[in-house]
């Protein structure tokens, strides 16, 4: 094993990566670099939520940060509710 192979990066040099729809849960205290194990955690804006239920990454030991999590749109869950009820209760249709 080369003496290169061995090396283990200790830190991630590029800022953190920003989220579609998030942003960091608390102000950022450094910028750059990150030492291994550093998290940022983050969160998503009001109507938006994260896919995966995935909130933060982490600096690796490979110098990159891990996958970068994703808010996506929150929908179907209530509106899908208020048409089932609003069809059960509220309709003139009769299913016998």
């Amino acid at each position: 094993m080369s003496e290169e192979e061995n090396t283990c990066i200790s830190a991630c040099d590029q800022p953190f990566p920003k989220v579609k729809f998030g942003k960091p849960r608390q102000p950022v205290l450094h910028s750059a670099p990150y030492f291994v194990g550093e998290l940022v955690e983050y969160e998503c804006m009001p109507g938006y939520e994260f896919a995966h239920g995935k909130n933060d990454i982490g600096c690796q030991q490979n110098g990159l940060w891990s996958k970068t999590p994703r808010c996506i749109r929150k929908i179907a869950t209530q509106v899908i509710i208020i048409i089932y009820y609003t069809f059960l209760f509220h309709s003139d249709i009769r299913i016998w």
